[in-house]
Order: structure tokens, then sequence, then C-alpha cells
């Protein structure tokens, strides 16, 4: 077995789960100010979650041309699973309701004696 591929594949695997997030996050923000059909932005959003990965693996890393293809696939396939993973555990909630009021139920107040 060839293990130095095996590396490189789990190499990249880490990649696009580090870049995925903010890929999406990215269109996230396109679709807030892009008005178009869903169907038509689901297709956009492939595109460029591929064109965006491909761009993010050849600037940060050192894959060639590619691996840095395959490495844009793996985040399109795998992006929005990642940011909803990350958005139920609250780790990217800060970003998307910044604008929010907290609230404290009465039971968890903290009162002075």
């Amino acid at each position: 077995m060839n293990f130095e591929k095996l590396e490189f594949f789990i190499q990249m695997v880490e990649f696009g789960v580090i870049a995925s997030p903010v890929i999406t996050l990215i269109l996230q923000k396109i679709k807030k100010t892009i008005y178009m059909k869903a169907s038509i932005f689901r297709i956009v959003s492939a595109v460029l979650s591929i064109i965006l990965g491909y761009g993010a693996a050849v600037l940060f890393s050192d894959f060639n041309r590619e691996y840095a293809i395959v490495c844009g696939i793996i985040i399109c396939a795998g992006a929005d699973g990642v940011y909803k993973a990350l958005e139920s555990k609250n780790i990217l909630s800060s970003i998307k309701d910044n604008n929010t009021d907290i609230r404290i139920p009465i039971e968890n107040e903290i009162k002075e004696k």
C-alpha cells in the first residue's frame, strides 16, 4: 500500500475541512446580496465553490493544479456539511448572528447579595 498517496489525500481533506466554512460563508454573503432563484443559486454556488476551493488550494498550499481541482471538488462536496456542523456547535454563530440580542432567562440571572 502506498502510504504517501494516502497521507496526501488526508492533507487534501484536511485543507477542505478548513476552507469549506470560509467558502460557504462567502457564498452566504453573496446569496444575501444577489437575488436569484434557489435552483440557479445552487448551480452557481457549486461552481463558485469549486473555483474558490481551487484558488484557495493554489494560493495556500503546495498542491499542483490537478490536486487543487480535486481539492476544490472536495470543498464543494463537503462545504455545506462542515458549515452546518460548525454552526450547530455555535462556532460560527457569532459571525452570523452579530446583530441579535442575548437574552438571559430569569432563573440564570445572577443576583447581588
